[in-house]
């Protein structure tokens, strides 16, 4: 494998998803990155350090895989403070004098509470699901206080909203402590949802790499130099928007939170769209998310509408026409990100869509 790229990020932390089929050689470039295959050199460059060896103990990554291996002889709990640098005496763990600087207690607070693990902590491993140990999992390996995350389908086993969940989450962990991520995932998705950068690798090769925003229309359109992917519909059929929003507000007589749109919009306009409160969204601490819009839920107008029950009505500008056999995608601007609408030739016909059109994009309060 022969893979090179270089990424530029205003952030102090990087988020990198590797996508790719199955056997494509995510798993093989990832464990090299780790120094977890037998080469006759490794050497990683990480904050200008230099690093030959994985097993170093001042090595900056810690590796999580999808089988989430945990010790069976110890709780959640104690699988969490070995984790943090305490050592066992007699019946309990107790601070070592070698951890780390960071401030572990209360990042493991923090860690629970946000994971959502604090029932699980008295737990034995072989008691919980899959889905629970990869939490757990993720836990421990931030916990450990290093400064590089390297994660191989490590959600894999949650639910969708679930891992929604932990990924908002772990964006949010990851800010506050400046941890960079690599992560391997089959979901297009969840690499677009987390991720600020995205390298396609298949057949051992580097395909293409670069911002997520505009690597993700060249992935749905299938333009890409790949010959194949794992789910066909990602490429050629399912069209869907991750869109980066920030600062929510709550409106509690409307059972509502407003968000608003991030990127660049013209001085004093703000672009606001709504999702549907729940107890969960409404606690959540983070003030960044991003949402995962269907095509097929976004509505086009040449102008707002007044009687709807649609709440989302965002102006836009009409960047590029995808024609379908059995329908249209417009690839909408806003804000300086895309959002993609899926709509009928008949729809596209009665419009008379074009480029650099002004159009409104309506869709249904979100979640």
């Amino acid at each position: 494998m022969h893979a090179q790229c270089e990424f530029k990020s205003a952030s102090p932390c990087f988020k990198i998803g590797i996508f790719g089929a199955s056997g494509s050689g995510k798993t093989t470039l990832m464990q090299s990155v780790a120094g977890l295959k037998k080469a006759a050199d490794y050497h990683l460059y990480f904050e200008n350090q230099h690093y030959n060896s994985f097993a170093d103990i001042k090595h900056p990554g810690v590796y999580v895989g999808a089988d989430a291996p945990l010790f069976e002889h110890l709780s959640v709990l104690q699988n969490l403070e070995l984790a943090q640098g305490k050592t066992y005496s007699g019946s309990r763990f107790k601070r070592s004098n070698k951890s780390s600087g960071l401030d572990r207690e209360s990042m493991l607070r923090q860690i629970i509470e946000r994971f959502e693990i604090a029932q699980l902590l008295e737990q034995y491993p072989k008691s919980l699901s899959g889905g629970e140990k990869q939490r757990v999992a993720l836990a421990r390996a931030l916990v450990c206080g290093k400064k590089l995350l390297l994660l191989d389908e490590a959600l894999s086993a949650l639910d969708w909203p679930r891992r929604m969940h932990m990924l908002n989450q772990l964006a949010h962990l990851c800010a506050q402590h400046s941890i960079s991520v690599i992560m391997i995932s089959h979901s297009l998705q969840e690499l677009a949802i987390f991720c600020s950068h995205l390298m396609h690798i298949d057949k051992a090769k580097l395909i293409d790499a670069g911002e997520t925003e505009h690597m993700l229309p060249k992935l749905l359109a299938g333009q890409t130099d790949s010959s194949h992917f794992d789910e066909p519909s990602i490429a050629h059929q399912h069209w869907w928007t991750a869109l980066d929003v920030h600062s929510p507000i709550p409106q509690t007589k409307e059972a509502l939170i407003q968000w608003e749109i991030t990127g660049t919009i013209n001085e004093g306009e703000r672009r606001l769209i709504y999702e549907k409160a729940s107890l969960s969204n409404t606690e959540q601490a983070s003030n960044r998310k991003k949402f995962v819009i269907e095509a097929s839920d976004v509505s086009i107008a040449k102008s707002p509408l007044s009687d709807t029950s649609f709440i989302n009505q965002i102006p836009a500008e009409v960047l590029v026409i995808n024609q379908l056999s059995d329908a249209v995608i417009i690839e909408a601007g806003l804000s300086g990100q895309r959002v993609f609408s899926r709509i009928s030739n008949a729809s596209m016909q009665r419009l008379n869509l074009r480029v650099k059109d002004k159009i409104w994009l309506i869709f249904k309060a979100l979640g």
